[in-house]
Parts: structure tokens; sequence; C-alpha cells
């Protein structure tokens, strides 16, 4: 299983690839941009799917809000699990609901 910086290197390999890559017609160029622009969705599914996880934030019991930056609290307010008992959070889930380290406004 890949971790965060894999698939990161990954994503910055296929970006230099395509930056050095010569094209000879304006579709061909479209085309390979539109393949290097789904990458970043195809990690995310990937990600989710495998759950790989990042040690800077852990879950908590919580429904909403259950990410909890490892520099913040160790003790969640609401449902009083420690970071100590938690789990490593699903990176997935990290980038789709948090910025920053804050969770994003629906």
């Amino acid at each position: 299983m890949k971790n965060a910086e894999q698939y990161l290197a990954e994503l910055m390999k296929a970006m230099q690839d395509f930056e050095h890559r010569e094209f000879t017609d304006a579709q061909s160029q479209d085309a390979a941009l539109t393949e290097l622009l789904k990458r970043p969705h195809t990690m995310l599914e990937e990600m989710h799917q495998e759950n790989v996880t990042t040690p800077n934030y852990w879950e908590c019991d919580c429904e909403d809000k259950y990410l909890n930056p490892v520099k913040g609290n160790i003790e969640c307010e609401q449902c009083h699990v420690t970071a100590d008992d938690a789990l490593d959070a699903r990176l997935h889930d990290v980038l789709v609901n948090m910025i920053n380290g804050e969770y994003l406004s629906i």
C-alpha cells in the first residue's frame, strides 16, 4: 500500500512528464491534459479504498467533525476519546473535509 508521500510523488512526476512532453498539435495536448487532470480524483478514490492514513490527524467517535489535528487537543471535548486511543485519520477524509486545519463550510 502506498503512503501519502508516494501518492504526491506520483502526481508530481506525472505533472513533470506533461510539462516536458512535446506535442504535435493542440488536440493531443488537450487529450493529455484531460488525462492529467483526472489523476487527483483517481488518487483520492484509491486512497479512500485503500484507507491510507495520515499521522497528522486522528479520528474521534463523533458523527460530525471527527477529524482532530495532532497538534491540537489530545482529547475530544464532545466524545472524550483521546488521541492516544484513536486511530490515525484517513487521508481521503482530511483532504476532502479540511483546509488549513479547519473544516470546510458546506
